[in-house]
């Protein structure tokens, strides 16, 4: 057999273990391009099938299936064109034969599988038993079985066997009953069951599909569920509501039952009684899903809470959708096989005999053209409503299709071709596929029967001895692992001993990245040099703190030493290190892959390899042409130019999508028309400039202008616009184009008469209000004003509000002039909120209005104004143009106070409080004597203090009068401290030895201010001794000892002395313009 297009060739011989003579020959030959089957007639009248194996792949092979025999010499063969079926004409006979596949069931550990037409071999998985049966009806077109029961339908009868206990006497036959003509009233419309091994349809009535329990068959009929014994006697109907329509699917598992209609309705009921009882609404399932036809598979777990089902779209399009309805919660939910597996569809599936949450389903490919192996793919439906995929696998090529799971295996039909033989040398005539399929079967493990095979699940491996506990353990692991609960995973196995299970984790800890956990597993499992390579690369490291690039490093070096070897690369390839793809290809000797990573990943093969062929034009042209690489392209391109084959290289940069080079060579050679088709089809930006300038330099402005445009060459545009009286067109270009562009633009309008609205629009358009307000106000465009103003707010430039406000003003139109007002109000209460003081000062000098210099100036209040002799200036300043003397007296006042508190500068409050008196002098009200008459007071008792200090140097004893009578005075500590007063009594008295005077006065002052602290104003060592020499017990809680304290001068006159420091930091007052007021 020759195979032009890939230049192969495969012998197809016919062997004697197939069944085929030696002597015999090949008279005729049929070949289908659907299945890619070969099909024979020989002379001594044997059909010869060989089907193919990968059909994906250019080295074909295929596989020589066991003879079919006739009664007499074939002489001819041809395959149906719309159906796989094969007539076969012998002497006078014509035959017409339909490959059928073999009829399977699995249900509560039990399997059947219809031998040959009338043998079914029974298989009990606990404990394992296999027995192959007769049967004597005609052969069954579908199966059933429930044990100890299993059903047949031929197409009008219905016989039900049943096992016997130890299986070793067969079945026996315990009813049989006919489906009379016209009992099921099927529409017209048939519905093709997904299950390619049942063929329900009777010929009378159609009969759309059936289940088996121990309580009885299931029947579907029109609009209802017929429940019959096995005798055929009528037990119970089930109807069904007249918008659910006729049922077309059922299934059985555990004590439930899940029916499904034409119209996309659900309904479960509930077996376990001793009549069928629906146990929940009815779910219109087809409205979650868009253009549903029909169902196509349906099952239901072992507890009735989950249902899955595929469909068919319409037009028979299938559907590429897992779909499970969520009982509990009512939510039909989904997985689409076209993000993970774009080229499959769910072609069946089935649930776990026991967990309500595991299940397995068989992807096959859309496509018939390809004949490969399907997907199996595991799955976990989780509490919180999602289908999660837990597992993905190849299908082996010795396997035909997925029958059931029951967990720890899945079980596999096994294909046509090795099913005649147990022994899988035999599979075909090459000792390469022996050797390939002997591989498949070292994952697969044989059971007592020739046509069943089962596969340990991943996370069960060595396991499969396990207790129903472990076995509960295990699949809570699973669960967890999908869901990514890697917590709840390792409590649900810590404490189970075996090595695959923490194997397993410490697999899922490197797809997750927990190198803290893959720690603890690699430990269980008793693996020293895996662990010896994680520690290492932690080095003592908490591994949550580790860079990414750290972290992959290790993950991939886990993976390399659990054999994980795609995890591995997956993981280096995403780090900054590329040496760590190289080191991993060495160490597996392929040496091919390093020299990839290493020149062709490195990109420069682009240029060397040219290089190294030169010398071999046709080897180069070859290489281009295999690596399909722009850049190669690009240079072969550039070859052929330099060579002026100039069709070749328009050919390659057309590969390499080298539009501009294009454009170029057909500009050269004087087709612009071709030039400017391929500019327009491409839009690539550097062809259309090329083509642009052409264009220009021939005189084509308006064309210029356009593939200009195309290249988002505006100022380009823009330019030849100016030049050649196309000013129309400016104003679009310059707003498709930069903000310079329209600035421009602007600025060429603004002087040329009728265009100045383009201008106030370029100008708005840009930003740039205060000069588009300036244009629109000058040519009284009032129509292009209130576009303006409509994009103003209080976050725009202040000095433009204003500027708005004046001219509506001007223009009487006081409405709209009072809210840009009310614009710069907000906007300065949006700068206080920010806190940006230098913005709010230069606000509210440009702003220019009473509120907000008040504003301002209680805000910088708010400020540590102590110390800022500029903000100081800036409150006295905003107050002032703001015309608010009652504020500016009371910072005056607080500046008082300030200099009282903390420098005892009594001269300097002074002058302060005589400012705010002059401010309260300025006011017209009523109430202002209330305001001035305690401020003048204090103004008073400060000069009569500072009088009685100057006065002490010349005649003490009328000094110390005078402070007695100021301290007898009430009210007198709003002006003068009592400290400062009592102070330079006690000090006076200290200086005479008048200890109990001064004794006498310490006492009055605690008494009269007794949260005061004294040593602000006497020193420690100054009361110690007064207390001393009165014989009085002095204690540290009435004194302060802080190291702050300010030390009191004996020898002079003021209590205390000011540091140098605090002198430096005084304000002076003289630096204020307090005249301006």
């Amino acid at each position: 057999m020759l195979d032009i297009e890939h230049e192969e060739n495969v012998l197809l011989a016919l062997t004697a273990d197939k069944g085929y003579s030696g002597s015999d020959s090949i008279n005729c030959i049929a070949y289908c391009s659907t299945s890619g089957i070969v099909a024979a007639g020989t002379q001594l009248g044997k059909l010869a099938l060989w089907k193919p194996v990968a059909r994906n792949s250019h080295n074909q092979s295929y596989t020589l299936i066991s003879a079919s025999a006739f009664q007499h010499s074939i002489s001819s063969i041809q395959w149906s064109c719309g159906f796989n079926c094969l007539s076969a004409y012998a002497m006078n006979d014509i035959f017409v034969l339909k490959e059928r596949s073999l009829l399977t069931q699995f249900a509560e550990n039990h399997l059947v599988v219809q031998s040959d037409q009338h043998t079914l071999q029974l298989t009990r998985l606990e404990p394992p038993t296999t027995v192959e049966c007769k049967i004597t009806d005609h052969p069954p077109k579908a199966l059933r079985i429930w044990p100890p029961f299993v059903a047949c339908f031929d197409g009008g009868r219905f016989s039900v066997y049943e096992m016997t206990d130890s299986m070793d006497g067969g079945i026996v036959v315990v009813g049989s009953f006919d489906v009379l003509v016209g009992q099921q009233q099927q529409s017209d419309r048939e519905l093709k069951l997904s299950r390619d091994e049942d063929d329900v349809h009777n010929e009378s009535g159609q009969l759309a599909d059936f289940a088996l329990h121990s309580s009885g068959l299931y029947l579907t009929d029109k609009a209802r569920i017929q429940v019959k014994t096995f005798q055929g006697t009528l037990k119970q109907s089930l109807p069904l509501a007249d918008e659910e329509k006729d049922p077309c699917l059922l299934n059985v598992h555990g004590h439930f039952l899940v029916v499904a209609t034409i119209s996309g309705f659900l309904r479960i009921y509930d077996l376990s009684r001793r009549e069928a009882k629906s146990i929940c609404s009815t779910k219109f399932a087809a409205e979650n899903i868009s253009h549903f036809a029909a169902f196509a598979t349906l099952k239901i777990n072992c507890n009735g809470t989950k249902v899955t089902f595929t469909v068919k779209k319409i037009e028979g399009i299938l559907d590429q959708s897992l779909y499970a309805w969520d009982v509990e919660n009512d939510q039909i939910l989904e997985y689409n096989f076209k993000e993970s597996m774009p080229d499959l569809y769910a072609k069946n599936h089935f649930w776990d005999l026991e967990d309500p949450r595991y299940l397995v389903a068989e992807a096959a490919y859309i496509s018939e053209e390809i004949n490969d192996c399907s997907t199996i793919a595991t799955f976990f439906v989780t509490n919180d409503s999602s289908i999660l995929l837990h597992d993905s696998f190849r299908m082996s090529s010795i396997c035909d299709r997925l029958m059931g799971l029951a967990v720890p295996f899945m079980y596999f039909l096994k294909t046509s071709d090795h099913s005649s033989t147990g022994d899988c040398s035999s599979i075909d005539g090459s000792s390469t596929n022996n050797r390939a399929s002997m591989l498949e079967m070292s994952d697969l493990e044989r059971l007592s029967t020739k046509h069943v095979v089962r596969r340990t699940c991943r996370d069960f491996i060595g396991l499969e001895d396990m207790n129903k506990e472990m076995k509960t353990a295990m699949l809570d692991f699973s669960y967890h692992l999908t869901v990514g609960n890697m917590d709840e995973a390792f409590k649900a196995v810590k404490l189970i001993k075996s090595e695959s299970v923490w194997e397993n984790m410490a697999q899922m800890c490197v797809k997750t990245g927990r190198l803290d956990v893959a720690a603890i597993c690699l430990g269980n499992m008793g693996n020293a040099r895996a662990a010896r390579n994680l520690r290492k690369g932690l080095m003592n490291q908490n591994p949550n703190n580790l860079s990414e690039n750290a972290k992959n490093e290790i993950l991939g070096r886990l993976a390399v030493d659990l054999g994980m070897k795609e995890d591995a690369f997956r993981i280096y390839s995403t780090s900054s290190n590329p040496h760590l793809v190289n080191k991993l290809y060495r160490a597996q000797n392929d040496w091919k892959k390093v020299v990839t990573i290493l020149y062709e990943k490195a990109e420069t093969h682009s240029y060397n390899v040219p290089l190294m062929l030169l010398n071999n034009i046709e080897a180069l042209r070859r290489y281009v042409d295999e690596k399909k690489d722009k850049k190669l392209y690009k240079w072969w391109a550039q070859y052929c130019e330099s060579l002026q084959e100039l069709e070749q290289a328009k050919k390659y940069y057309n590969l390499a999508k080298d539009y501009l080079s294009i454009v170029r060579l057909l500009c050269f050679t004087g087709e612009i028309s071709e030039a400017t088709k391929v500019a327009n089809e491409s839009n690539d930006k550097a062809a259309c400039y090329h083509l642009a300038r052409q264009c220009e330099n021939k005189g084509q402005y308006k064309e210029a202008v356009h593939y200009f445009t195309k290249a988002c060459a505006y100022g380009s545009a823009i330019r030849l616009c100016k030049e050649h009286e196309m000013h129309e067109r400016i104003a679009q270009l310059a707003l498709l184009g930069t903000d310079s562009d329209m600035i421009e633009a602007a600025k060429f309008y603004e002087n040329r008469p009728g265009h100045t609205d383009k201008a106030v629009m370029l100008f708005h358009k840009v930003g740039m209000y205060g000069r588009a307000l300036d244009l629109a106000f000058r040519t009284e465009q009032f129509s292009a004003l209130d576009l303006i103003v409509a994009d103003l707010n209080e976050k725009s430039d202040p000095r433009v509000l204003e500027r708005c406000a004046e001219f509506f003003a001007q223009n009487q139109q006081y409405t709209k002039a009072v809210q840009f007002l009310g614009y710069a109000k907000k906007a300065m209460k949006a700068l206080l909120k920010s806190g940006d003081t230098s913005k709010i000062i230069f606000f509210a000098n440009t702003a220019r209005q009473k509120e907000i210099y008040l504003m301002a100036g209680n805000y910088l209040q708010s400020l540590d104004w102590k110390n800022d002799a500029q903000v100081m200036k800036n409150i006295v300043q905003f107050y002032t143009k703001g015309q608010a003397p009652r504020s500016l007296s009371g910072f005056y006042d607080a500046c008082a106070q300030v200099e009282i508190d903390e420098y005892k500068d009594y001269d300097k409050a002074l002058v302060a409080m005589q400012e705010a008196a002059k401010c309260l002098a300025t006011l017209k009200s009523e109430n202002l004597d209330d305001q001035s008459s305690p401020l003048n007071k204090r103004i008073d008792t400060i000069k009569r203090f500072l009088n009685i200090r100057r006065i002490y140097d010349t005649d003490p004893v009328e000094a110390v009068n005078q402070l007695q009578q100021m301290t007898q005075e009430t009210d007198v500590d709003s002006a003068v401290r009592l400290g400062d007063l009592f102070s330079v009594l006690i000090i006076h008295n200290v200086k005479k030895d008048n200890y109990k005077k001064a004794m006498s006065y310490l006492q009055e002052l605690k008494k009269r201010a007794p949260n005061l602290d004294l040593s602000k104003y006497l020193k420690k060592q100054l009361i110690e001794k007064i207390y001393d020499k009165n014989e009085t017990k002095f204690g540290d809680e009435n004194v302060a000892t802080k190291s702050s304290i300010l030390e009191t001068d004996t020898d002079s006159l003021e209590a205390t002395t000011v540091p140098e420091s605090k002198v430096l930091q005084r304000r002076k007052y003289d630096d204020l313009d307090l005249d301006n007021f």
